[in-house]
């Protein structure tokens, strides 16, 4: 039996009451293409860096910049992004871990390249995340995923604290309420697993990350949370850390802080969102066939795979499946399967 209970207090309607309106005139917002490759791709950028902050390691943001602009990624199957992602993040323990009076990386080529492949682990879990959803938008939350995000901190079905996981779902899946109320249990009960784990920490950040984009509460991915609690983090803390059972007061701080993000968020979009510049010009300029590709799969239900853009442009398959990659990393198609089977659909 799980040990905390909370109420709908009129503070937390109020909060919640207000989201769902924001949330509505955020997915109204009409912006361009690029804009939004733009918004999206830096907001990962803040909620990785956020992360790891909220977790412990200190590292430059433009580090995690350079890292997720310049490495080039490959849609990889789920079980060889766990397998990566679990041993880096058994590497970002051991930097988490070290005598150190702060967690401030040293600048050394080994634990550089940690720091690396633990920023890349943490972009490809994301992108696990919305590609489940992407691929069946309509499934609940269901234990493979759970068991996958917590395989990546390091956790098992046979741990414990993996049993705990399994009964915060089932407790979630038996008690439907507001998507933001599910979000806020999940990482208030996953950090109390233990509170001094970094990898607990980050797999609490990615199963509320899980449990907002299932919900539609992501924002295209340019919700971010983390950064507005890192502005205090010790109010964050010492919210967080409180003992009590009763999570009313939490849920209370959590809707809150969603709230002011949303809040802030709206105000950018209808301001046109200055670019913060960080990114190269060329990460996000379509050639005009790729730009032709996007209008292809603007019909509903159409689909396009490597063998018919190599037919359509006359191109070879080699080239087509540069275009198709490409439009895959920047977030505008995704691909379904694997192999020869591989198909593309717009986001």
């Amino acid at each position: 039996m799980l040990d905390f209970s909370y109420n709908i207090s009129p503070t937390l309607q109020k909060s919640l009451n207000k989201i769902d309106s924001l949330r509505s005139s955020l997915l109204s917002q009409v912006i361009s293409p690029k804009q939004e490759i733009k918004i999206r791709f830096e907001s990962n950028i803040e909620r990785i860096y956020y992360m790891l902050l909220l977790s412990g390691l200190e590292i430059p943001k433009s580090e995690v910049t350079r890292t997720l602009a310049f490495t080039s990624s490959v849609i990889a199957s789920s079980s060889v992004i766990a397998s990566k992602a679990k041993q880096s993040l058994h590497n970002f323990q051991e930097i988490a871990s070290s005598p150190s009076t702060s967690l401030r990386v040293p600048r050394n080529d080994n634990r550089k390249n940690l720091v690396g492949q633990t920023i890349l682990s943490l972009k490809k879990s994301l992108d696990y995340i919305s590609q489940e959803w992407l691929a069946v938008p309509t499934t609940p939350v269901q234990l493979k995923h759970i068991e996958f995000l917590s395989d990546l901190a390091g956790q098992t079905n046979k741990d414990p604290r993996g049993h705990q996981v399994n009964k915060l779902l089932a407790y979630i899946s038996a008690n439907p309420d507001h998507p933001v109320i599910q979000a806020g249990i999940m990482f208030k009960q996953i950090r109390k697993i233990d509170p001094e784990e970094p990898r607990i920490k980050l797999l609490s950040h990615l199963i509320m990350v899980l449990f907002f984009y299932k919900n539609g509460f992501d924002i295209k991915g340019f919700f971010v949370i983390e950064k507005e609690w890192f502005k205090n983090k010790a109010l964050f803390e010492s919210t967080n850390q409180e003992p009590s059972t009763n999570l009313t007061l939490w849920l209370e701080y959590f809707a809150g802080n969603v709230y002011n993000n949303l809040e802030k968020l709206l105000l950018q979009l209808q301001s046109s969102y200055p670019s913060s510049n960080l990114i190269p010009s060329k990460f996000v300029d379509l050639n005009d066939r790729q730009k032709t590709i996007l209008t292809i799969l603007d019909t509903p239900d159409a689909k396009i795979t490597n063998k018919k853009v190599a037919q359509t442009f006359k191109v070879s398959q080699i080239t087509a499946s540069r275009d198709l990659s490409r439009l895959a990393q920047l977030g505008l198609v995704f691909a379904h399967g694997r192999g020869r089977s591989v198909y593309y659909t717009k986001v």
